[in-house]
């Protein structure tokens, strides 16, 4: 199985274990942005976070909700802020480096099927 040879799978004891951890801790989070893309706007915060977003098909921005929680990176478990689109598919690495290992042990690019 893919997640069982990540060092900090999502969901595993050794991912909670982690998290707990560096929340206990006051660790600074890297932020995490999941949207698809590099042209956005972060609108305001609450529980939900809204975002502009330019559609580049449309070549018009369009305000979207995300949601927004802390993670650990499921390759080296650094403290994360993700931040991504509701309803969307995604697994977030707290940088390049990280996806490109991701991608070693997986076999699967940037976390997509």
């Amino acid at each position: 199985m893919v997640s069982e040879r990540l060092p900090f799978a999502p969901g595993s004891e050794r991912w909670r274990r982690r998290l707990e951890e560096a929340l206990r801790r006051g660790e600074e989070p890297v932020e995490v942005d999941c949207f698809g893309t590099d042209k956005y706007k972060i609108l305001g915060k609450k529980v939900v976070v809204r975002v502009r977003i330019y559609n580049e098909k449309l070549g018009i921005w369009e305000d979207r909700m995300a949601v927004e929680y802390y993670d650990v990176c499921p390759v080296c478990g650094r403290l994360m802020l993700v931040r991504a689109l509701e309803g969307t598919t995604y697994l977030a690495c707290c940088s390049e480096e990280c996806y490109e290992e991701f991608d070693r042990i997986t076999g699967v690019s940037k976390g997509e099927p």
